[in-house]
């Protein structure tokens, strides 16, 4: 796979959705990614069964989602590790690299490359209220370097991973949503707008993303609420109303709920 020449030939990247997060020893998971996905392993040891076989990464290994890729994931114990989700594509749509990216790279070339990007993404997303260019500079770095060690033959690749990608529709669906939780629209909404029946639209999210969508939308607020509370220009009750809330008390008891702490006492 010649990434390189490919990356000559002009690339389209799009960061959805990057974090850190820690699981506890009870931590599963059964999903099917909606796009392509990184996982950059800080801690502990994390075990991805896909396609019949199970590969086991730990402290520094990157494991990579392709669209469509359905998997199971637990930790061994305690893990921690920085994921991202990205929209890519190299060259024109027909030479993009899709689904032959899936698999788990290691070794230690490929852990210092990990390391270094964890530290600088979470510094980085830490520094400003959403990921800024230094972050998306930071990633496209990162995920270039890891693309070459791709090239290089340093990833073990998924072996007869299962694909179900979704629907066209399902797929500008779940878009749709992503890009309107804080209009007050509701997942009644969205199905009935690409002829999808709620109850299959309910079935399927849950299916692709490991949430239902109304957990979904309100996990969607609440980051949104952190980032506005962070910058400090918007009034409690200009907030509830950015985010779709009928008042400033219903935001505030979602918020409370959510994160153990009213709006207020986070700011």
């Amino acid at each position: 796979m010649n990434i390189l020449d490919e990356l000559l030939g002009g690339i389209s990247l799009k960061i959805i959705y990057g974090q850190s997060v820690c699981h506890t020893e009870n931590w599963y998971e059964t999903k099917t990614k909606l796009y392509s996905t990184v996982w950059c392993i800080r801690r502990g040891k994390v075990h991805v069964r896909i396609g019949g076989e199970e590969y086991i990464a730990t402290e520094g290994d990157v494991i990579l989602f392709s669209p469509g890729d359905t998997y199971n994931a637990f930790g061994e114990g305690e893990c921690e590790f920085v994921y991202v989700t990205f929209n890519l594509e190299l060259g024109h749509a027909e030479n993009s690299p899709s689904g032959s990216i899936s698999g788990m790279l290691s070794g230690e070339r490929v852990r210092n490359i990990s390391r270094s990007f964890c530290r600088e993404y979470i510094r980085k997303t830490n520094e400003v209220n959403r990921p800024g260019v230094d972050a998306y500079a930071c990633f496209f770095s990162f995920i270039t370097e890891i693309f070459l060690k791709i090239r290089d033959g340093e990833c073990i690749f998924f072996s007869g991973r299962e694909s179900k990608a979704p629907s066209s529709d399902m797929k500008k669906a779940i878009e749709y949503l992503s890009e309107h939780f804080d209009d007050g629209t509701s997942v009644k909404d969205v199905a009935a707008r690409f002829n999808i029946s709620e109850k299959y639209f309910i079935s399927r999210f849950k299916s692709i993303t490991g949430m239902p969508p109304k957990k979904y939308l309100i996990e969607c607020r609440m980051r949104r609420a952190i980032e506005l509370l962070r910058g400090r220009k918007k009034t409690m009750s200009e907030i509830a109303q950015t985010l779709g809330y009928s008042d400033q008390y219903s935001f505030s008891k979602a918020f409370k709920k959510h994160y153990g702490e009213p709006p207020s006492a986070f700011r």
